[in-house]
This record gives C-alpha cells, sequence and structure tokens, in this order.
C-alpha cells in the first residue's frame, strides 16, 4: 500500500509504515516494490521469526531509517534500540517510528558506538547516487575517498545496555550490526553484556575483513557461526566456517551453549 510518499509494510504479526522519501530511501522503496522479505534475504524473515518465538531485545547498530528496527518492534520484540548517529537519517528513523505508532517499542539513540565512551570521527563516502546517504563509518579507511567528516557521540554496548542487565539471563538479546567494517570494535565495547547475556550477533562482513580477528573474537568468548545464505533461508543446526562473499554479507554468530534457541532448521 503507498499513499503520497509513504509505504505500508504488512509482517504476520503486524505492520509499519515508512517514508519513501520521495524514492532516495532504497531499503523502504526495496520493501515496497518487492516485499519487506526481499531486502537483504534471509535476514527479514529470520529477524520476524525470532521476534515473534523469542520476544527478545533487540540492539539495532547501524539502524540506518529503522526498517529492521520497526520489523522487529511489529514482530514481537520485547524493545528495540535503535542506534543511528547521522541525525539525517536519524530524523527519517524517529519519523517512520511516530507514523507506524511503536514509540513505546523502539528507542532511538542518536549515538555511535564503540570500543569506549567519547567522541569519535564520522567519515561520509563521495558519493553522487542521489540516494539517502547511509554509509558512513567511524572507520577512515573503509572508503579511499570522504566528502566530510563529523564528530559523533559515542557510547559502547555496556553503557547502552546498563539498565537493562537485569534482564540477562530472561530475557534472550538480539545484536544486529551493520555499521561499514567496525563491527569488531563495537562487540570490544561489550564485554560485560558478551559475559553475562550471551546474545545472538548478526553482523554484515564485508570482503576484505578481517577473518581472523572474527576467529578470534569466537574462540574468546565461546562463539559458533552461521553463514545466512539468501537462497537458504533457514539457520542450520552445523556452524560454518566465515567465507568472505559479496553475496553473503550477513553473518551469525551464537553462544555454543545457546544456540539451538536460535537454530531454525525449517524453510522459513
Amino acid at each position: 500500500m503507498w499513499l503520497n510518499h509513504v509505504t505500508q509494510v504488512d509482517v504476520p504479526t503486524g505492520r509499519f509504515w515508512m517514508d519513501l522519501c520521495a524514492g532516495r530511501d532504497q531499503v523502504a522503496m526495496q520493501a515496497h516494490q518487492n516485499g519487506w522479505p526481499s531486502y537483504e534475504p534471509p535476514l527479514p524473515s529470520l529477524l520476524a521469526m525470532w521476534c515473534e518465538r523469542l520476544s527478545p531485545l533487540v540492539v539495532d547498530v547501524g539502524a540506518n531509517t529503522g526498517f529492521y528496527s520497526l520489523l522487529c518492534a511489529s514482530s514481537g520484540a520485547r524493545q528495540v534500540l535503535a542506534v543511528e548517529p547521522v541525525q539525517e537519517i536519524a530524523d527519517v528513523l524517529a519519523a517512520n517510528v511516530a507514523l507506524s505508532e511503536l514509540t513505546d517499542g523502539v528507542q532511538l539513540l542518536r549515538v555511535a558506538l564503540g570500543e569506549q565512551v567519547g567522541e569519535q570521527v564520522l567519515h561520509f563516502p563521495m558519493a553522487d547516487h542521489g540516494l539517502l546517504e547511509t554509509s558512513a563509518s567511524l572507520n577512515p579507511n573503509f572508503r579511499a575517498q570522504h566528502s566530510q567528516h563529523r564528530t559523533v557521540p559515542v557510547q559502547t554496548l555496556d553503557t547502552v545496555l546498563a539498565d537493562h542487565l537485569h534482564l540477562a539471563g530472561s530475557v534472550p538479546l538480539l545484536i544486529k550490526m551493520d555499521v561499514e567494517s567496525f563491527e569488531l570494535a563495537v562487540l570490544a565495547g561489550g564485554e560485560q553484556v558478551l559475559t553475562q547475556w550471551r546474545p545472538a550477533v548478526v553482523a554484515e562482513i564485508l570482503p576484505g575483513a578481517n577473518v581472523a580477528a572474527w576467529q578470534q573474537f569466537m574462540q574468546r568468548w565461546g562463539y559458533v557461526h552461521y553463514t545466512l545464505k539468501p537462497d537458504a533461508p533457514y539457520v542450520s543446526a552445523q556452524p560454518s566456517d566465515i567465507k568472505l562473499d559479496m553475496a553473503v554479507r550477513d553473518h551469525l554468530f551464537l553462544p555454543k551453549a545457546d544456540a539451538h534457541q536460535w537454530c531454525c532448521t525449517e524453510k522459513i
């Protein structure tokens, strides 16, 4: 459904709305034109299933204009913390949350996440695509050239979840990250969360990433890896090695002892 510049997204257990931003929000346009499961499959379908079955607390790091935050909130998540440091993008996210009447379910945090609390420089890539720019990174080497730089406030996973730690052990925690090669730094700021809560972690890993560093993360924290393949919309009962592939960007990391509750061997 498309009324003026807004699209209605119907998911199995609810619905939400997104501003198409005159066609400049490519995520909203993808959901509008091809259906919500079509954006970065199989992740949307998995998130909807997990939220419906497990009612987790969700931290959406690099929330963009809110597609995943709204999807989780309307699918049964206990609460969503939407982390987005780019103010123009966060403004669209806030409007989408209000439009969807999900202000009680989605808390917007206008900060970046990193290894330490403070301030860091956010680097914006050179781009002439005319779309909303959502590929800024705290990693200065993520792009060869930059159009601008901004200093932004930085928190950590431990600080933004400090008020929720009493839920550890009783409420599952799902952390979804898409922060343009800065994912391991975000996890480095979450030692207390990783120790006490043992969250499921979904991370975008791009070609050129440091696979050895991800393997060290798994070994230190007792996690196993699952590849989320677009043509295999389920989570295998068997973990796999990390392989970098432009066609497979989303990767799932689960604590060994609790992996079973997140696995879904049937097609969704």
